[in-house]
């Protein structure tokens, strides 16, 4: 049997070969309007562009297709049991991850969600980055210890 082609989404825009892979939660608000990826209309992508210089060649995917963005008033992140939940995507999360350490990307985790599907499936990455909002002290924490 076949497998099926994988397509881009808001979940997911596929990198050059051997480029840099960064996994994120869910799409955001503008991730939802524009149907991509880290946008760098919104805080999360234009902070990862100005961090990485080779961004724009990278694959950008979610650990969730299915949650997303919530106004203000409500939680804004989905669980990792919400994450979990999305078999077909989760499926697709695997095969993206296989094909990039195959072509020897560097995996790059954004967040506490998407880090902590991650362990649950098992699946190792390089390195985690705290989720990019102006609000997250870790965020600012982790630039200053990275020296960025």
């Amino acid at each position: 049997m076949m497998e099926d082609p994988i397509k881009e989404s808001a979940a997911l825009k596929l990198g050059k070969r051997g480029a840099l892979v960064i996994i994120g939660a869910c799409p955001g608000r503008n991730e939802d309007k524009e149907g991509r990826p880290f946008s760098p209309n919104g805080d999360s992508g234009r902070k990862l562009r100005a961090l990485y210089a080779d961004f724009d060649d990278a694959t950008l995917i979610n650990v969730s297709a299915r949650a997303r963005y919530q106004p203000r008033d409500t939680r804004t992140l989905p669980t990792v049991a919400e994450c979990l939940a999305d078999g077909r995507h989760i499926a697709l999360l695997r095969r993206v991850i296989t094909k990039a350490r195959s072509n020897g990307s560097k995996i790059r985790v954004v967040g506490a969600v998407s880090r902590d599907v991650l362990k649950r499936l098992g699946i190792s990455f390089d390195e985690e980055i705290p989720h990019p909002s102006g609000r997250n002290y870790r965020w600012w924490k982790w630039l200053r210890d990275h020296g960025k």
